[in-house]
């Protein structure tokens, strides 16, 4: 059953975009729904990726130094310590005290990338080994994706269209639902309010780069660890986790576009506590989000949440203020593809 009790086709049902006005935006497999995610790793016995991984290491090491001269470079121009998800005005000026350091070329060196292109890469402080899909498969209900390591530079590259494989970046998200209250007995979904210099003031899912770590075999692992962990504070025992879909967003990354694998996340914590749970966190991803945000958990609810704050294609205003709040494309997608929706909400917004 999926989480709003429609039964889940024999196949996957694929979404098909109601106009053919915009591909870019609504490939033919933009939403897959699924009940099972299985993805292969073992392509990284390959040498030369063993190769890669072993660069995409002392490329990290590096950036690590020049962040340690970025923090006291910036507390000299500006009097106040270096924190990346706090930059504000002061964004354009952190990048590109990276991106002249006397060590970058080095990086890039390592990374194999062309140094015509360090301007496509907008996060220079983002610095870990992440995943890119190179295909997958479906089975029945089951989804089977290729994966291997790349650097987070090279993720950027893809999300900004330099892709001379047509691979795709992988990020990993989650919808997290509260039990039912007699108020609302259903519960809630919740979404985060985003912070930081990345889209601030934009509701987005619990969501991130799927993070190669070598002790974290499943797409699950790596969304439970690296990212629910980490930014909720939400610990085993006190959630249940199912797989939704696989969703691709060619509206914040360009073609072939970020590929999410989506998850309910059902947690035992009412409301008030999982904002509690939140607030008690001090793990520093924390702060990628200003507040959780809660939404009845009905059909009607979530496509009223759609209308009112999908405003299409948001850009990245570091200026937008909680007041002005819009829902992110990818979160959107997510919703769709949770309540049963089709993506003609999100095309009059386009269009």
């Amino acid at each position: 059953m999926n989480p709003l009790g429609r039964q889940h086709p024999k196949k996957p049902h694929l979404f098909h975009p109601d106009l053919d006005k915009d591909q870019r935006l609504f490939p033919l497999d933009v939403v897959t729904l699924a009940t099972q995610f299985n993805n292969s790793l073992s392509i990284i016995n390959n040498l030369q990726v063993q190769e890669s991984i072993h660069d995409a290491g002392k490329a990290i090491k590096l950036i690590d130094e020049i962040q340690q001269d970025v923090r006291i470079q910036y507390q000299e121009k500006f009097g106040t310590a270096f924190d990346r998800f706090k930059l504000g005005d002061n964004f354009e000026t952190a990048r590109e005290m990276f991106l002249q350091h006397k060590k970058f070329d080095a990086i890039l060196d390592l990374l194999k990338i062309d140094k015509e292109l360090k301007d496509n890469i907008r996060l220079p402080w983002w610095s870990e080994t992440s995943l890119v899909e190179l295909g997958y498969r479906i089975h029945g209900s089951l989804i089977d994706a290729d994966l291997r390591p790349a650097h987070s530079y090279h993720v950027q590259l893809l999300r900004a269209g330099i892709n001379p494989h047509n691979i795709s970046p992988v990020s990993v998200s989650g919808l997290l639902v509260t039990p039912g209250t007699k108020k609302e007995p259903n519960g809630h979904l919740v979404l985060g309010l985003r912070g930081g210099s990345s889209f601030p003031n934009t509701y987005h899912l619990i969501a991130g780069a799927a993070k190669f770590e070598p002790n974290l075999t499943s797409l699950q692992e790596i969304f439970e660890q690296t990212e629910l962990y980490e930014e909720v504070g939400l610990h085993e025992g006190t959630y249940t986790i199912t797989p939704v879909a696989r969703f691709v967003d060619s509206g914040l990354a360009k073609p072939p576009g970020d590929i999410h694998y989506f998850f309910e996340v059902k947690t035992l914590l009412l409301p008030h506590e999982l904002e509690k749970t939140w607030n008690a966190n001090n793990h520093p991803d924390k702060t990628e989000h200003n507040g959780l945000v809660f939404i009845p958990h009905t059909t009607e609810a979530i496509e009223n949440f759609i209308r009112k704050n999908y405003k299409g294609i948001s850009v990245n205003d570091r200026k937008r203020t909680p007041e002005n709040a819009e829902l992110l494309h990818p979160a959107a997608l997510a919703l769709i593809a949770y309540a049963g929706l089709g993506l003609k909400i999100l095309k009059e917004k386009i269009s």
